[in-house]
């Protein structure tokens, strides 16, 4: 039993140091070194066994086939669980390295977007004190929804309405007729491909009823072809264009009332003809008397 316990050993320790193949020649050593112990007793050699060499061999034998076999099948699936277990820890430094790599491409994108993110913010922040304090009224529209979707205060003090007003208007509401009819026209054309200025005059009409002028200029966003949104700057001119109007009623005074002089002058310019034509007459009607007169002292 020692001995036997002996060889299992052996072969157990072969198979984990050495691989199966190891443990099977270690297997078939055994057999054969119990095959001659066995030769060695029947030849008497050594001391006989009661139970028979060959049959003690046999028995031997067929327990280290029972135990290698198991003993191996061990080795190989503890020698494959192994290799599974480096293979798989293989893998995991490699998707380590891998998740590594992804997560410094991602906070180099997350650096990234919360950069662009602030830039975003920045830039907003601009255009929305831009749009309040600017200067001139600023509004956009949605030609889809016929909307406007923004307008600030200048916009708002121009007109009367407030911003939540303006946000239930199209533009064609606060127009006059005219202005309306050349602000579709101006669309149409847009929308047919044709250039259209930038910069244009309308005319307002405020919440209060009163009809202002404004200079506008707008830039617009096309979709398909068709514009879509716009955005626009808006001067009030309306001390401009009275100015223009009282210049031009008063340039229209005064060119009537060079008609009218020029007419006065025309006609005093006939008379005096007249005087001098007749006053030409009397002076040719004397003379004539004159020598006349002459003539007839000669004579007497």
């Amino acid at each position: 039993d020692a001995g036997f316990s002996a060889y299992i050993l052996i072969i157990l320790v072969a198979a984990l140091v050495l691989g199966w193949r190891a443990a099977l020649i270690f297997l078939a050593l055994s057999i054969l070194a119990g095959l001659g112990l066995a030769y060695a007793e029947d030849t008497g050699v050594l001391p006989f066994s009661p139970d028979g060499p060959y049959a003690l061999w046999f028995d031997h034998s067929l327990n280290f086939v029972i135990a290698t076999l198991l003993v191996t099948f061990m080795v190989t699936s503890l020698n494959n669980a192994l290799k599974r277990a480096r293979r798989n820890e293989r893998n995991l430094v490699k998707n380590n390295n891998e998740l590594q790599t992804i997560r410094t491409a991602l906070m180099a994108q997350i650096r990234e977007s919360k950069q662009t993110h602030e830039k975003l913010e920045t830039s907003e922040m601009q255009y929305k004190q831009l749009l309040k304090y600017a200067p001139a009224g600023i509004y956009e529209v949605d030609f889809i929804k016929d909307r406007f979707t923004s307008v600030n205060d200048v916009m708002c003090e121009y007109t009367g309405y407030s911003q939540d007003d303006f946000l239930t208007l199209s533009p064609r509401d606060i127009l006059t007729k005219d202005s309306k009819q050349h602000f579709e026209a101006r669309l149409a054309r847009l929308a047919a491909g044709e250039e259209a200025p930038e910069t244009e005059e309308y005319r307002v009409r405020t919440k209060s009823g009163q009809e202002i002028w404004v200079l506008i200029n707008s830039r617009f966003v096309f979709d398909n072809g068709q514009p879509a949104k716009a955005m626009v700057v808006v001067h009030n001119i309306t001390e401009r264009k009275q100015t223009e109007l009282e210049l031009e009623k008063y340039r229209n005074h005064l060119e009537e009332l060079v008609k009218v002089r020029t007419a006065k002058l025309t006609e005093l310019n006939r008379q005096l003809q007249g005087e001098i034509q007749e006053r030409k007459q009397a002076t040719e009607s004397l003379r004539q008397r004159a020598t006349e007169l002459e003539t007839v002292q000669q004579v007497s």
